[in-house]
């Protein structure tokens, strides 16, 4: 059986790095991808919850932020709890594998004042939506 997702969209939000009580880290955050649309019709998006790990998580909160472009590769996975008002709730997220920066590379500063750059970077630019792939 497959169970294989893979996505390009737009950060809605800037990443939140969070850690376990075991100390394991993660990242969960959403993405925006363009739905295919008729000619002429309006363009309609769908937001895809996801979550990362480890390394990943740190990466992604280090150098990502909201709007940037990015490709998500993982897999698909539902879950089922029942909320205060005991009615049975799903939720569905991707469960990520692999991420892919996919906007401008971050561009770090030449500041003469001895800093290591880390403080130094430029957020991605954002794309028309005429230079989207989709």
């Amino acid at each position: 059986m497959i169970n294989k997702a893979i996505l390009i969209g737009r950060l809605t939000r800037d990443p939140l790095l969070k850690s376990t009580v075991s100390g394991n880290v993660f990242c969960s955050f959403s993405i925006a991808v363009d739905n295919r649309v008729a000619k002429g019709a309006e363009k309609t998006a769908s937001f895809i919850n996801c979550v990362c790990f480890g390394f990943t998580a740190n990466n992604l909160a280090k150098y990502q932020k909201k709007g940037s472009l990015i490709g998500i590769e993982g897999r698909i996975q539902t879950s089922e709890f029942v909320d205060k008002e005991n009615k049975k709730v799903y939720s569905t997220q991707i469960i990520c594998e692999m991420i892919t920066f996919l906007g401008a590379k971050p561009v770090q500063n030449n500041l003469d004042n001895g800093d290591n750059g880390d403080n130094g970077v430029i957020s991605n630019y954002d794309l028309s939506d005429e230079e989207l792939p989709f």
